[in-house]
């Protein structure tokens, strides 16, 4: 029996729209703007991050997105106006939303953006996504639910949804029906925390660690600020910063220190037998 039960605050693809809320709120946070830009919403490659980020790498992100818009550099480049063109729409759509929570609520803001962008479609179209549809439904239903109970506007739902996540407490309710007892339970490491079974089967362990946040193009950080590639078009050749090396470096630490606290969760499931298994290719050498 699998639980897909994942809850809204472990699900990428629903918080990006978190991320969107929040920036109709407040531009200025870097990783919310970038994450939004990046994505569906609005499709900005990292090639025309990195131009938007050149003219401006001082200020904010979106400092450096109101620079780019009023700059006269390159004004006669195709290229330039097209990315301009971008950012004006963008951020027009982000003050169309500012207004429509004034006037019809933010349960409308949230339909707009999941439903009429053609997100929710889009997601559905993709075997692998498909699934989100049903907890972005469920999402809807909640704000329009606490909207009914509470004087709710984007600065106090922000708040709502920091102290649920601080308190690790899903705005979720549970999708799943009662479970019988006699069955197997499939799960992530994650569901599985505070929970305990008497057999725990630990599958594929071969598996390498998850190394893709360190080889992003473009990489955020609270302490470092925003770690890029540099381009030398002259000789055709891009090397990492010294921000993004440094950020790379702590997200390689960070990353060890959660895999081992997940690992240790892992060990400590089982009452009574833990079953490790795994598969290597080349066992008689590695024993």
């Amino acid at each position: 029996m699998a639980d897909t039960g994942e809850g809204f605050f472990n699900v990428y693809e629903i918080e990006l729209v978190f991320s969107y809320i929040k920036i109709i709120n407040n531009p200025l946070i870097d990783i919310d703007l970038l994450a939004v830009m990046r994505s569906y919403f609005g499709d900005f490659d990292m090639e025309e991050l990195t131009k938007i980020r050149i003219l401006n790498i001082k200020d904010s992100y979106y400092e450096s997105c109101l620079d780019y818009i009023n700059t006269n550099a390159f004004i006669d480049d195709m290229e330039t106006k097209a990315i301009k063109d971008k950012l004006i729409n963008f951020f027009e759509k982000i003050e169309y939303y500012r207004e429509m929570e004034k006037k019809e609520g933010i349960s409308r803001v949230f339909d707009n953006i999941i439903y009429d962008t053609g997100y929710y479609n889009y997601l559905a179209l993709d075997k692998s996504t498909a699934y989100i549809t049903k907890l972005l439904d469920e999402l809807v239903k909640k704000v329009e639910e606490i909207e009914k109970n509470k004087n709710l506007t984007l600065k106090t739902f922000i708040s709502y949804i920091d102290k649920l996540k601080e308190a690790k407490v899903d705005m979720q309710s549970d999708l799943n029906t009662a479970e019988e007892n006699e069955a197997v339970k499939i799960m992530s490491i994650h569901k599985s925390k505070g929970l305990e079974f008497p057999i725990v089967v630990l599958a594929k362990t071969e598996k390498g660690r998850n190394i893709k946040s360190q080889t992003d193009e473009i990489l955020l950080d609270s302490e470092f600020g925003i770690g890029i590639n540099i381009i030398n078009k002259q000789i055709g050749y891009k090397y990492p910063n010294i921000y993004k090396n440094a950020i790379k470096e702590k997200i390689k630490l960070e990353d060890i220190e959660e895999e081992m606290r997940v690992l240790y969760v892992a060990l400590t499931r089982a009452k009574e037998k833990l079953i490790i298994s795994g598969v290597d290719k080349e066992l008689e050498e590695n024993i």
